[in-house]
């Protein structure tokens, strides 16, 4: 099951998942196949819930694993091939299906504000992908409580609140 990382808005949250992401990936391993590169190994996911996430992560991913590495997967571009993977949630079906009919396995998948995977079709998704890993990030609290907890996640592994933040001059009052 998957492990929640919380930090409170401002704090630097996706900071900590492209750090996450560049330890998690596997050594450069390619072919090349019609003068493009097809990465050997399997995908990481990254989830944020919107396509504006998507722009900005991909961006993040891009300047800190180099270009070739991370693909987006949405209406515009569908990414399949690259070491990481962007999608917002709403393509998560699309990017699972796609991912099911190339048999390419997915070793991490990190949810971006993973309080809003709770949706049925994000679940599906989840389903068809089974990662070896999910790390989710989000900056409300998590909740432990049956009833308002979140399916795919047991529980939190860090937690950077607002007092720890204000003491560490990340945030200000």
């Amino acid at each position: 099951e998957g492990v929640i990382v919380r930090a409170i808005m401002g704090a630097g949250k996706s900071h900590l998942l492209t750090e996450l992401v560049a330890c998690h990936r596997p050594p450069r391993t390619h072919s090349q196949r019609r003068g493009r590169r097809r990465w050997t190994h399997e995908a990481i996911v990254v989830s944020p819930s919107t396509k504006r996430l998507v722009q900005q992560l991909s961006q993040d991913l891009r300047v800190r694993l180099g270009k070739a590495a991370v693909g987006t997967f949405w209406a515009q571009r569908k990414d399949t091939q690259t070491q990481v993977i962007v999608v917002c949630n709403d393509s998560m079906p699309s990017l699972a299906r796609e991912l099911e009919k190339i048999k390419r396995p997915v070793s991490l998948l990190v949810a971006d504000e993973c309080h809003r995977t709770q949706c049925p079709t994000y679940l599906e998704a989840y389903e068809r992908i089974q990662p070896q890993r999910l790390v989710g990030f989000t900056a409300p609290p998590y909740r432990a409580h049956e009833n308002v907890a979140l399916s795919l996640f047991t529980r939190e592994v860090y937690s950077y609140g607002a007092s720890q933040a204000l003491a560490d001059q990340v945030v200000v009052p």
